[in-house]
This record gives C-alpha cells, structure tokens and sequence, in this order.
C-alpha cells in the first residue's frame, strides 16, 4: 500500500483530540496529558526497503521533514521521529536512528542498513512526562496492513484497523503548491540587502503604467526629450482611452480588434522598469487568489537566468522543479486541462542559448526530455500544451526573436515606467512614516531633473535609498539631496552589476562606446539611433542595459532603431566620456564644448554671448557642463575609480574653474546693478546649477563672493532652481536685494528659500496659493526692518483665461487669521511699497485695522485687498467680493488715480426674488488724503447689508452713512428694484454733499434682460443726469457681421447749471415718469406721462441741455418739445432720437407739427429716426426697420429743415464723442 496522506481516515479522539492534528505537523509535540499511555503502530508484511521507514547513511536522504534522516538534514526536536548523528538519540521504541543511538528493539521500525530487519511488528509508547511526536508521510511506501492503536489515560477505546489511501485531489495538491512558494514571492530581497535582510512585497509593489499600443516615432522622441513636469504630463496622455492603456488583470481579456483571448502575453519594458517585480506581484497575487483566481488553477514561474545554468536534457515538468509530491497531480492539470494552466517567463532577452531548434528536434508532450532549448522553444511555440497560456517579460532588445517565435493569438504590452501619482505612490511605501516620506518627497521633486528621471522605477529606488541614508544619519533638516550626477552614477553601477551578464567588452570600454554615441545624438540633436550607426560604436548592443531598442513602420518594411533610456542619461553618457578621456583629449574636447555652448567664434572665453543669449539653439549643451562639473567632485571621481575602473582628468577640474570664475562675476555685476536694464536670468541659473553640481566649498565661496543681488524677475523658478539658488547664496557675505516677481514662487519654494529671502535687506516678492499654514513661513521669511518693495499674495491664475473674481477668491486658502499675522508683520517692516493680498475671509475688525495701516501711510505706491466674504466677529456674511484699494491704476494707461476705494456686493444671490429690493452692490471712492479710519465702516456695513431697502428709513439711514464719510467723491451702487425713491435719494446726495463727483446707481434684474442706469454728476460744473434703460437684444450693424452691441431703448439726460435751487426742486414727479415711460412701471395714459415729463422740465432753473430717446415721435411728444423749448430761454441743445439710436419710425404727424414750429424752435432742436409715409396708428412697428425706410438726421434752423442720411456706425462713433 502507498500512503500519501493518511490523515483524512484517521478516527476522531474522545477529548477534542483528533490524531491527524499530530500528524499534519511533525515538529509538534503530543502530549497524552497526565497518567500513562501507549500510542503503537502495528505492521505485517516484508520488512521496509533501505530508506523507506528508517533509514541510515547508505540510504538516500530524504526531503527535509521526511521519516528518516542524514547527516545534512535539519535535527528534529527532541522526540521527533528521524534523527541525524547529531540529534540526541531517541529512546527506546522511538521511531528512527543513527549510527550513534542504540539499535532498536526487536519490533521497533527503523534500523541502520546492516542491522536486522525488524520484526513484524512495531510499537511506541509514551510514559508520563514525555511524548511522541508522529511525522507526516508523503510519498512512502509500505507494504502489508498498518493498524493504529492508542490507550490513553482516561480514554477507553480502541481505533480500528485504518486502510490510509493516497490524496491525489489536484486542488488540494495546488493548495498545497500555493502555500509552499508563497513565501518566495511574498519577500523581497534588494540590491543592498544584507544576509537575511528583505522587504515586503506589499511594502515596495507599485502600480506601472502599461501601454498595449506601439507608439510612433514622433510619440518616442517626445517621451525621451520631454523634461521635468512635462514628461509626467506626456506620461499622463498615455493613460488615455486611445493610447490603450492597460493593467495586469486586463493581460488576459479578450483584445478589441479580434476578440480573441490571447494565448500569449508580452511584457516588454527597458533595464531597471519593474519586469521582474511584476512577474513576482503577479506569482503572489495569483497565490493569494486576487489575481486570475477563475483564470488559471496553476501558475509556474520560469526564471530564464537559471535556465542558462542548465545543461543536461530535462522535460518540462523537470524545468519547473516541482518537489516530487506534486508532481503526480501537476501531471494530471497539464493533460487534463492545459487551458487553465499560466507559464510566466521572465527575462526572456538574458537568454544565452538560441531557441532556434528544428520542429524535429522539438520534445512531443511535457514529460520528454529534451535539451533546455528546445523544452523552452516547444513551449513557446505552442508546440506542446498549445492550450496553455504564457506572459514573457523582456527588454526589448529580444523582440524580433519574440516576434518569430511565439505562438498566437498573442498581445503587446510595454512598461512605460511611473506616472507622477505613482513615484509619489513608491514614496509612501518605501517610507512608511508620514514625516518621512513628505520629507524625502518634497526633496525629490524639487530636483525636476531628477524627479523626472524617478519615472523609471530603479531611478525611484536609489533615490529613496540615498535620501532615507541621509534621515538615518541625521542630516534630513539639511533638506538638501545629493546632486544628480551622483544619482545617474549610481544608477550606472546597479545596472552594470545586476542587470548585465555577458558583456562582449571590458565596463570602462563599454561607457566609453556610449559616451561616442551619446555625444554623436547630442551634437546632430538627435535621439533615436539607426542599428547600423549604433553598432559602428556599441559592440552587441542588445546585450547593452542602457540602450533600448524597438521597431519603427517604415512604409512596407520596418526599421530597427535604439536609443537612450531618456534624453538626460543621454547627456550624462556624453559627459562622462569626455571626463574619462586622456588628459590632453580631455581638455581639448571640454574646452570645444565650452565654446560651442558660448557660440564664442569672436571672443574665446564665450562671456558676454553667454550673458546676452535668450534662447541659444546651443543650450542643449548645458546639460552636459553640469554633469562635468558633477564628475570633477573628488568624491565621486574616487567612486567611479573604486566601482567602475574610471579615471576622472584632474585637469578637468580646473578647466571648468577657469571658465566659470569670471563668468560668475560678471553676471553678478549685472545683478547688482541697481538700474540693470537688460538682465537675462536664466544665465544666472545656468552658474549656480554647475556650482551645485560641483558641490565645493571653495570653488563656492570664489564664484559667490562678489554676488549681492538675486533678481530673476519674469522667469519661473523650478523647485530645483530654488534649492539650487538657496545652496549657493549661503556661501555670500551678504544679501542686499532679492527681487521675486513673476517667478511662480509657491509656498513649497518660499520655504526652500527661506535663508536667502530672510537675509536680504530689500525685497519683492510675489507668493502664490498661500494658505494660512503657510503664513508663518512668510513671516519668517520677512522679518523685520526690510524695505519691502513689493508684496503680492494672489491666486495663481491662466493669463489666457481670467476667472470670474468670486470663482478665483473662493479658491484662496488664507482666512482672517492669516490676513492678521501679514498685516501684523508688514507694521514691522521699514518701509512697504505695493501690497496685494487675496483671501477666502476676513472680519470686520481685521478690515479696520488695515484701515488703519492705510491712514497711517504704510503703503507708499499702491494697495490692492479682496475677500472673498467680509464677516462679523461671529462668522455671519455681512458681504461678499470685498475689496479695499489704495490709488488705480487704468487699463492701457500709465495715469495714477490717487484714492482710496472699497467695493463689495452686499448679496450672494441678487437673483433670488426675495433679495430684489436689497442693495446688491456698491463701490465708494474717497479721497487720497481721508483719515479713512475714522469713518464708522461698521455702521456702513451693517446698513449695506440690511435685509430690506425698501422703506424711507433704510434709504435714508444709507444715505446719511453716505454723506457724513469725509473725503467721499464718487459712489458707485447696484440694486434689485429702482424706483424714483431710490432716484430722488441719490440726487438729494449729491446736491446736498459738494465734494461728491460722481453718482452711478445701475438697477440688475434677474432675467438679466434689462440693465438701467441712473448717473448724476459733475460736468464743468454743471450737474448731468441721465437716465438709461439698456435693452439686452442683440443688434447687428451694417458691415460688421455678428457685432452685439448693447444699446439704449429711451434716455434722458439733462445738463443742468449747479444752484442750490435744484436742492428745493422736487424730482419724484419726474423719475416717476421716466421709469413709467421706460416700460419699468406702470403708465396707465402715455400721453400724461409724456405731458408730465416736458412739463417738469420747463420748470428746471438754467437747463442747458436735453436729450431724449423717443417711442416713436408721436403728435404728443413734438408739441411738448415745441412748449419746452419756448419756455426754456437758456436751452441751447436739444436731441431727440426715436427709438434705439433713432431706429425707430419718425411719424409724419410728429414731423408735421415741428416743421410748422420750427421758427420757435430757435435752431436748437435735431431729431434723428427712420422716415416713414403713414400714420403713426397705421404702421403695425415702430421700432424695426423695413426694407424701404432710411434713418436720417433732421435739422431744425430757421425756416428750413436740413436732412441727412445717418450710417450707424458712424453714428455710433459720433455718439461716443460727443457729451451726449
């Protein structure tokens, strides 16, 4: 009988014992419990073969936990059955031996080879105080019938005879597989890790982004050319729908164009993209059921460096070196159902033997042997388990063989590396704590360089790596990473190390041969590198990690093509040639360089081009200068000679400092200069990007000596370019100006350059997106005694697309606590030139103190201060859109209004019906010199925001808040419902109070169709009213084709000599008629309100000037006109027009009674409208011109009537010219 697992049949123990607990798990002990008792093992038949029950040294050792043992397996625990000639010899009736212990008694199972065979029957007993530890059998062979039997204390029974059959269930079988390989891939071992040292899978496994789709060259050149945040944002388009991006569940889906699964999935990406971690997330996965749990029941994991180390014929089920218990039932999937069945692949390009086997030569089912390459070929190919599925990862440097090779249908995919979200992802799993990790993300993604080159997942690695050696030596509040040479020379050793097996040429010949081809793309600007042209350079390129290959459609056929991994290491490699070099050919091509990036064929040292150029088609040169002056580092020269066999030129080092010395100090000079017209910052950064580099104190402190003045002006700062700047400045004696306007400097890189900024003695600076968190920042940063220029705290916004001010000032993250720490920090100031500051809040008495701040001069040029929401001390909303300023300056204008003004709207919602009587905005402009402290703003605000303005009182307590602020001269207001209450207040106002120049109230309705306006000012000292009432309809004029232009239906504006007889005039008879013959409210008898209107107007002392837009010139109307103007000596100009800009149809009976006046009409009158033939009660509309009508200027002087046709445009023109 075999038995493989016996416990299934074995009884169930009275006392909650059940045997087969003992059994499953041989290095636990079972105890009986107290008193005496036997457990014994009975057995008739032939007695066991060497090495099946027992063993010695001449039989085989079995597998570890085996019955049996050798001098090389592990010592079982003390009462194990099985022993070593080193584990304490077993009592007498254990089960087991050694040459050492005593020989068994007779009957006991076990024995050395030259002992007697033991008798039939075997027994072990168990006395009080010791046990018996019983071990699993798996794949042993015993003949004759087994009988268990055990006598326990307390316990009267007795088991019957067991018959143990094998467990051949492949699910348990691939249970049992899953639990013994998870281990291997739950665990991660790095590229540093010491003996027994590992990580979690969980902990590191970060998601790729995957592509199924082959991208064109253009998309190739752009990825590897790409920059900084730029990279990420063409990471970010190849997650789109159309670049098919895809993940690992996706892998085996049906594909879109055939709708076929397929059979064979490739996973290709470059050195050092994730693969391999892939392919073990994917094992791990699959083990723990969350990935492709319905898919495949097996996976098998192919390795192909080890398969390199195989050399005799083995079959497939040999290669994939399964213990031999599962073989049995593995053998059984694979025939039965070889479509559930997953053969992962990884490294296909570290092959080293050809797969190119003849079919004849190929092994016919899984259980042949074969050699190693024509097992891999038939599996493959699909020669054998055709049905079966695979998922290859390779560089891509094997895709042709893969292309001829493997079996359809198949799918491509290819590991563009880590988006943005994803080195961020990588970040929080490689430093749990949260600390640390914002840490050591902050630091990297101010370098843009090198958080560019994180979106390959080892970059992401060494990084980490060197960041988290910095926080463990305790030198994180240094907040300063190590230069990005040194990265790219770290990420040079790692691939060479683990990522290169059987390179054709020595490692210093190797980089030397890519510096040539990386230095050939740089100077033809060229990234993509035909196969002929690399293989003149790179002997066996496919073999080399740093190049990458792929397959470009050219027309019918295609082009195999290589490049660098991206632009940058590209660069480096062209560096690091020419660092490498002899001396002599050292200097000499350094010194090329450096003139080709000067373009300095006139002038040798390159200087005054490098200071004046903007945009040098030779900039790309840059780069690699800095990766000079990275290599010249004496410790990193000494860590490429230990790792790599490289010598750096010690002459290099001073080459690049005597080109750098006075190049320094001239644009320094520039910089200092108080009234530097031209200043090209970028050359700036170009200096202290090689000084960082560099990374010497010396050559720091010549290059920084003469530097007193930072001024980049205009050009956006990186993060990297800050943490470069503020490593540099700390090497001056002192800091005299820094002028950060236009810069993009955000809160992040104020901290970063918060010791420059905190040094200085003048300043500009411009922050965007602070929040109130980040107003301690500012205040450090400040200090106190500075001359503070400039001070901006705006929301960033697109110059192309200004957003709505509500939508931008909701979006601030500073509240009145933060506005008050500023506020505080700028009465510390020596003095404080331009201040703008946006916020979400602010409280009333936060605005009282900058009303302070205001009248006590702090501000020398200009103010600008808005508020999303003005509150009271209990965070109720007085108003919203609040701002204060201080002088304006008009668009297109260099002019200065010296003033103060505030605005606010009072309402959030002046379209909700219930708010329409309320006062919905208004805007106050006070004079520049108003002690604009004093004036009670909280009695203002509170009456701005009552919740009704309807009534006399409200009304008038807003006006006497009006009137008794010193220093008001113009008044700007908005209102839901104007009637001639609201009117007739307003003029009161500004007759009554003789500093005001300006009154404009505008009335806003919530359909949004009607704007009316109401403006009384001070014209020449007369006062002009006008009445307006702007139609929101669409008018298209003659020759420009779709111009909307918003226009007036009727209009009344006088010109009136300034007396105090106009304060003692009642007006409400008049605005009452104007709104009534506006349409606004309700006129019962047109021809009274028309009568009324004219009558009211005759009565105005000094009229000087009227002008009225008419509907339409109606009998009524021109008689009116006729009296007014007799009983008006002083009216001089009198215009009427009918209808929106004298569109409107001029009635024959209207122009037949001016004509018969116009002796009495003094020459003053001119009436413009659409000439028409019929009655007024007969034409059918007024306002809309007909196809036979044409709009004229009619004259009236003397005894004749001039008349002329009107263009509107030039009418238009006309009308904006003149007063009226």
């Amino acid at each position: 009988m075999v038995i493989t697992d016996f416990t299934r049949s074995l009884p169930t123990l009275p006392g909650h014992y059940r045997l087969y607990q003992v059994i499953t798990d041989f290095t636990r002990s079972f105890r009986m419990g107290s008193g005496n008792g036997t457990f014994g093992v009975s057995g008739h038949g032939p007695s066991p073969a060497p090495g099946e029950f027992g063993g010695s040294d001449n039989s085989p050792s079995p597998a570890p936990g085996d019955l049996g043992g050798s001098d090389n397996s592990p010592s079982p625990a003390p009462g194990d059955l099985g022993g070593s000639d080193n584990s304490p010899s077993p009592a007498p009736g254990d089960l087991g031996g050694s040459d050492n212990s005593p020989s068994p008694a007779p009957g006991d199972l076990g024995g050395s080879g030259q002992g007697p065979s033991p008798a039939p029957g075997v027994s072990i007993s168990s006395c009080h105080g010791s046990h018996v530890s019983v071990p699993v059998l798996s794949n042993t062979s015993v003949q004759g019938d087994v009988n268990i039997s055990y006598s326990c204390s307390g316990v009267d029974s007795s088991a019957p005879m067991v018959t143990a059959k094998p467990d051949t269930d492949p699910k348990s079988v691939i249970q049992v597989y899953k639990e013994s390989i998870l281990p291997a891939y739950r665990r991660v071992q790095e590229y540093n890790s010491l003996l027994d040292e590992h990580v979690l899978l969980q902990d590191r496994y970060t998601q790729l982004l995957m592509v199924r789709k082959h991208r064109r060259q253009r998309e190739r050149v752009e990825e590897i050319s790409s920059r900084g945040d730029a990279l990420y944002q063409v990471l970010t388009t190849r997650e789109r729908k159309d670049y098919q991006s895809i993940s690992v569940e996706q892998f085996f889906s049906r594909m879109d164009t055939t709708g076929d699964v397929p059979r064979a999935v490739v996973l290709q990406g470059h050195s050092g993209m994730g693969k391999s971690f892939t392919a073990q997330k994917i094992m791990h996965d699959w083990v723990l059921g969350t990935l492709f749990a319905g898919t495949f029941d097996v996976a098998f994991h192919l390795e192909c460096k080890e398969l390199n180390l195989c050399t005799q014929e083995k079959s497939l089920i040999e290669l994939l070196s399964l213990e031999s218990s599962f073989q049995p039932a593995m053998k059984e999937v694979l025939t039965k159902s070889p479509q559930k069945v997953l053969f992962l692949v990884d490294g296909f390009d570290e092959l080293r033997f050809s797969l190119e086997v003849p079919r004849l030569s190929l092994p016919s089912d899984a259980f042949t042997r074969a050699p190693v390459e024509a097992t891999l070929s038939a599996l493959l190919q699909g020669h054998i388990l055709s049905k079966s599925s695979l998922l290859v990862t390779s560089r891509s440097t094997a895709s042709d063989r893969l292309n001829t090779l493997l079996k359809q249908p198949r799918r491509f995919t290819e590991i563009l590396g880590f988006s943005e979200e994803g080195v961020q992802e990588y970040f929080q799993r490689f430093f749990k704590d949260e600390k640390l990790h914002s840490w050591a993300y902050d630091s990297i993604r101010s370098n843009e360089s090198l958080f560019a080159a994180c979106f390959i997942p080892i970059i992401c690695w060494i990084v980490c790596t060197v960041l988290r050696e910095h926080f463990e030596e305790g030198r994180e509040d240094q907040m300063e990473l190590t230069t990005t040479t040194s990265i790219f020379v770290h990420f040079v050793s790692t691939l060479l190390e683990h990522h290169c097996r059987g390179l054709s040429q020595p490692v210093p010949t190797l980089l030397r041969s890519l510096g040539q081809l990386a230095e050939r793309g740089i100077l033809e600007q060229q990234v993509l590198f035909e196969k002929k042209q690399v293989e003149e350079m790179v002997s066996d390129p496919e073999s080399v990690p740093f190049l990458c290959k792929f397959l470009l459609k050219k027309r019918v056929g295609k082009k195999t093509m290589f490049s660098f991994m991206h632009l940058s290491f590209q660069e480096f490699f062209t560096a690091l040639s020419y660092a490498t070099a002899d001396e002599e050919e050292c200097r000499s091509r350094v010194e090329n360089l450096l003139q080709r990036e000067a373009n300095a064929e006139e002038d040798r040292s390159g200087i005054e081009y490098f200071l004046k150029r903007e945009a040098s088609a030779n900039n790309h040169f840059h780069p690699i200068i800095q990766f000079l002056f990275g290599l010249s580092n004496t410790e990193l020269a000494s860590t490429l000679k230990e790792s790599l066999g490289l010598s750096i030129s010690p002459a290099m080092h001073t080459q690049l400092e005597e080109w750098l010395l006075p190049l320094s100090s001239r644009v320094s000079e520039i910089h200092n200069m108080d009234d530097a017209v031209w200043l090209n910052p970028e050359r700036s950064l170009d200096i202290f990007g090689c000084l960082y580099e560099h990374h010497d104190e010396e050559l720091m402190r010549k290059a920084m000596e003469a530097w007193e003045s930072f001024r980049p002006q205009f050009t956006t700062l990186s993060k990297a370019d800050c943490w470069v700047v503020r490593y540099c400045f700390q090497y001056c004696r002192e800091i005299r100006c820094v002028h950060l306007t236009n810069c993009n400097i955000t809160a992040e890189k104020l901290r970063m350059l918060r010791p420059l900024i905190s040094r200085c003695k003048e300043l500009k600076l411009q922050v965007e997106d602070l929040s109130d968190n980040d107003v301690g920042e500012l205040v450090s940063c400040l200090g106190e005694g500075k001359t503070l220029r400039l001070l901006y705290l705006s929301k960033s916004t697109d110059e192309l697309e200004v957003p709505p001010a509500f939508v931008r000032l909701v979006k601030s993250k500073l509240t009145d606590l933060g506005v008050r720490e500023i506020l505080a920090s700028l009465t510390k100031q020596k003095c404080v030139g331009s201040f703008e500051l946006e916020a979400l809040s602010v409280t009333l008495s936060t605005v009282e103190l900058l009303f302070d701040l205001l009248q006590r001069k702090t501000f020398d040029i200009n103010v600008s201060f808005e508020a999303a929401r003005l509150i009271d001390n209990e965070d109720s909303d007085l108003l919203f859109l609040f701002s204060i300023k201080k002088n304006l300056y008009p668009e297109f204008t260099d002019d200065v209004i010296p003033c103060f003004q505030v605005s606010a709207e009072c309402v959030w919602n002046f379209l909700d019906p219930e708010r329409q009587k309320r006062l919905i905005g208004f805007s106050l402009r006070l004079a520049p010199d108003t002690e604009i402290a004093t004036i009670n703003w909280r009695r203002f605000f509170d009456c701005c925001a009552a919740e009704s303005l309807e009534t006399d009182d409200h009304v008038g307590a807003l006006m006497s808040c009006l009137s008794s602020m010193p220093g008001l001269e113009e008044v700007w207001t908005s209102v839901g419902h104007l009637d001639e209450h609201w009117t007739t207040e307003f003029l009161q106002l500004f007759l009554t109070s003789p500093h005001l120049k300006r009154i404009s109230c505008s009335l806003k309705t919530a359909d949004s169709k009607y704007f009316q306006d109401l403006c009384v000012e001070n014209y020449k000292g007369m006062l002009r009213l006008t009445v307006k009432n702007y139609n929101r309809v669409p008018l298209f004029l003659e020759g420009v084709s779709k111009c909307r232009v918003d226009l007036s239906l009727t209009c009344v504006i006088l010109l009136v000599l300034l007396s105090p007889e106009l304060q003692h005039l009642d007006w409400t008879p008049f605005f009452r008629r104007c709104l009534a013959l506006e349409g606004l409210t309700h006129c019962p008898d047109t021809d009274e309100c028309v009568e009324v209107l004219l009558s009211f107007l005759s009565r105005v002392p000094d009229l000087r000037g009227v002008r009225l837009d008419l509907f339409p010139l109606t009998s009524t109307w021109a008689s009116g006109v006729v009296t007014l103007v007799q009983s008006q000596p002083t009216l001089s100009t009198l215009r009427l027009y009918c209808g929106e800009q004298g569109h409107g149809t001029l009635s024959e009976e209207g122009l037949h009674i001016l004509q018969q006046s116009q002796h009495l009409l003094r020459g003053i009158l001119s009436l413009t409208g659409l000439r028409c033939r019929v009655s007024a009660d007969q034409c059918p509309n007024h306002t809309e011109q007909k196809h036979d009508e044409e709009r004229v200027e009619l004259t009236f002087s003397g005894d004749s009537v001039q008349e002329r046709d009107i263009h509107i445009m030039h009418e238009l023109l006309d009308y904006h010219d003149h007063f009226w």
